[in-house]
């Protein structure tokens, strides 16, 4: 009976507030019962109280992550990974939220350690490759995705990775045994209405069937939805001035990237007598002038990555 069990140990954290266990396991409870914010508070009471409960602070963690709160989570796993033989989990969950807060020469220095801890783990090879891939070293990525497909060939995300690093180098050898295997891989996911490995774009670079390409779509979409949810965000909405349009740009390209050396004009010549522009960047800020114009040229310019 998990809501009696809740019910008795925050009567236990009242009558005693400063018992670690207790709030320790209320919040493994709340978890479980599908309340992380009260989970989240209880699991930061108990690591106030007890630092060396990793347990706890493991899933406070990563419960920042699903929040959203990506400097809080960066913190909490890069506590959890200071000991010399960390759990290589730690690691990759600290690599995979430095790359997604910070880029991903952030993340490449932690992702290399946990290869090195523990060379036979096929999601290590692939966090790093998938790492390397979007630093533009291809050739590291391709020896760590194939490194991953030498320790488990089938049903192997690497396959998706390895697929799209041998398009960038235009390396065709074993290209169609890849793709049939990236085929078989989505068709399974397609059909348990569950997120493909792949994402919508690659999926477009080698599949002419439109169907797919929109299943493909969806269930990222899905996804996506499902994690942005879960952060419980609130948002305000006070009076403004509305004989003026809003205009909001979203992107993860405001940077030295391909779109914004495209469309770097374009913010500043909209007519600001009629229209507001706003970006909301979903990147690291890499301290370009391409960046720097873009948010110049804006009236509000909105950091979402920190």
């Amino acid at each position: 009976d998990a809501d009696r069990a809740i019910e008795l140990i925050r009567t236990a954290t009242v009558n005693d507030p400063n018992t670690p266990l207790y709030y320790a396991t209320l919040g493994s409870l709340l978890i479980a019962r599908g309340d992380p914010a009260d989970a989240l508070s209880a699991l930061e009471r108990a690591t106030a109280l007890n630092p060396d409960d990793t347990v706890s602070l493991r899933l406070q963690a990563h419960l920042y992550g699903r929040f959203g709160r990506a400097g809080d989570a960066i913190t909490a796993f890069q506590q959890l990974v200071t000991i010399p033989s960390p759990d290589v989990a730690d690691l990759l969950a600290l690599g995979a939220t430095l790359q997604a807060a910070r880029g991903a020469d952030a993340a490449v220095a932690v992702l290399e350690r946990a290869t090195k801890l523990t060379p036979d783990n096929v999601l290590a090879q692939n966090h790093l490759a998938s790492c390397q891939q979007m630093r533009g070293h291809v050739g590291d990525a391709i020896t760590a995705y194939q490194a991953s497909l030498a320790l488990r060939a089938n049903n192997n995300p690497a396959t998706v990775g390895l697929f799209a690093a041998m398009q960038t180098v235009c390396d065709w050898r074993d290209l169609t045994e890849l793709k049939n295997k990236l085929d078989a891989m989505t068709g399974k996911s397609i059909k348990a209405n569950a997120k493909p490995n792949e994402d919508p774009f690659l999926n477009v670079t080698h599949c002419v069937d439109p169907r797919r390409n929109y299943e493909v779509a969806r269930l990222w979409s899905a996804d996506l939805s499902s994690r942005v949810t879960a952060w419980n965000g609130a948002f305000e909405h006070p009076p403004r001035d509305r004989d003026r349009i809003r205009i909001g740009y979203l992107s993860s390209d405001f940077h030295n990237h391909a779109t914004s050396h495209l469309m770097l004009g374009l913010f500043g010549a909209h007519d600001r007598t009629r229209f507001s522009i706003h970006a909301y960047s979903c990147s690291p800020d890499d301290g370009s002038d391409y960046r720097k114009r873009i948010a110049l040229d804006c009236d509000a310019f909105v950091d979402f990555a920190t």
